[in-house]
């Protein structure tokens, strides 16, 4: 009650933006190795390999397509992810999906999952997380206003995108909800815990049912 009582001021959501791996997808990544392994321990590690010269930043880059291939074919639908989605474009709300994964892993996942979006945006775009870039980019596309956008994702990154973004209102999910992040509005432990606030503010904000 108390979060839905914070979101009041949110009146004019419009739409939805989500993040992919980790939000709406259980798709294992061991960053912390993954990192050692590709050299960038620290900082944004997809600018940190652009960062580098050849021929070793080609090689990086095909290293991590190789782990973020495996890692899809692995990857598992989090539980109300449907749902979720099928209940926004029942209710005509634009949705659209943000993430820093490629182009190709990300086509693969939506369509085995059934997945539809309105609006996609991956890294192959020249746009990545933590900017807020990529989610102005996409509130655009739906013909909205990043203040009108709820921005749902599972990491520190998802956070900070919608903040710069300035999207109207931001959720944590899964890990991050049990990290506490403070600057976001509203943290649940999945997306499928998400769905009778979704309800619930859009049919405040008089574009949902």
């Amino acid at each position: 009650r108390d979060e839905i009582i914070r979101l009041e001021r949110f009146t004019r959501l419009r739409g939805v933006i989500f993040d992919m791996d980790g939000t709406l997808v259980d798709s294992v990544y061991d960053w912390p190795s993954i990192r050692i392994e590709l050299g960038m321990p620290d900082g944004d590690f997809i600018n940190g390999i652009n960062g580098t010269e050849e021929p070793e930043r080609t090689l990086l880059w095909e290293r991590l397509e190789a782990i973020e291939h495996e890692a899809t074919e692995a990857a598992t639908i989090m539980p109300g992810a449907l749902e979720i989605l099928e209940a926004l474009h029942g209710a005509r709300i634009p949705v659209a999906l943000v993430t820093n994964n490629s182009e190709r892993n990300t086509r693969e996942c939506l369509a085995r999952f059934g997945m539809t979006f309105d609006v996609v945006i991956t890294r192959d775009s020249g746009m990545c997380k933590p900017s807020g870039a990529p989610f102005v980019a996409a509130a655009s596309a739906m013909g909205l206003n990043p203040d009108e956008i709820l921005a749902v994702g599972d990491s520190r990154h998802d956070l900070s995108a919608a903040l710069d973004a300035g999207c109207g209102a931001v959720c944590v999910v899964g890990h991050a909800h049990h990290e506490g992040h403070g600057p976001a509005d509203l943290s649940v432990p999945g997306v499928v815990d998400l769905l009778p606030t979704v309800e619930l503010l859009f049919s405040r904000a008089g574009t949902g049912s």
